[in-house]
């Protein structure tokens, strides 16, 4: 169920999307990733002032809006979409789901919605998760937010930012680390032989 034709559109924060554009695009929903997309990562009580406006700009044009995150914390999840005042939540606490990149999640919050996959955009801060979900369940449009801080994993920071602007010992120690898993992978695999 890939969609070949997904287009990637490299955002700061959902304040860039325009609701009007996408209404005139079809769309019909929009899934939002949590975690440095509409709050900082693990602070769901600091949501993001724009992600609500957003949320309100998309209602205006009778599009849905459902969360869709890897988060398995319910609690954190339930204020999330309290302060979105989302009625729907897609996670894989408790409901089987896997994980994304898996397609699972945002599949099960298009049947949900009652809206062709094909009509929906998915919103998230992480290419390789987001994006590949979005890809796989058949979504057109994937808004990648690049919004890194203090508080996203280290990996995030790490591998999100360009090359140039690593400083010397970090790209020192991201070789030293890229070697070791070569290593221990070629040992692996001289082992299974």
């Amino acid at each position: 169920m890939n969609s070949p034709e997904m287009k990637t559109i490299l955002v700061s924060g959902v304040g860039d999307i325009d609701p009007e554009r996408l209404a005139n695009f079809g769309a019909q929903a929009v899934l939002f990733d949590a975690d440095s997309t509409v709050h900082p990562r693990k602070k769901p009580e600091h949501t993001y002032e724009e992600a609500i406006e957003f949320v309100e700009g998309l209602r205006s044009f009778d599009i849905s809006v459902a969360l869709v995150t890897n988060s398995r914390s319910s609690t954190k999840n339930a204020i999330t979409c309290g302060k979105l005042g989302l009625e729907k939540c897609f996670s894989p606490d408790g409901f089987g789901y896997k994980r994304k990149p898996s397609p699972d999640l945002a599949l099960a919050a298009c049947y949900e919605l009652g809206v062709d996959p094909a009509k929906v955009a998915m919103v998230g801060d992480k290419r390789t998760l987001d994006g590949k979900s979005a890809r796989r369940a058949g979504l057109p449009l994937f808004f990648w937010v690049d919004r890194l801080g203090r508080e996203d994993h280290i990996g995030d920071r790490l591998f999100r930012r360009p090359i140039r602007e690593w400083p010397a010992r970090q790209v020192i120690k991201m070789s030293n680390l890229v070697n070791e898993v070569v290593s221990d992978i070629e040992a692996d695999f001289a082992g299974s032989r």
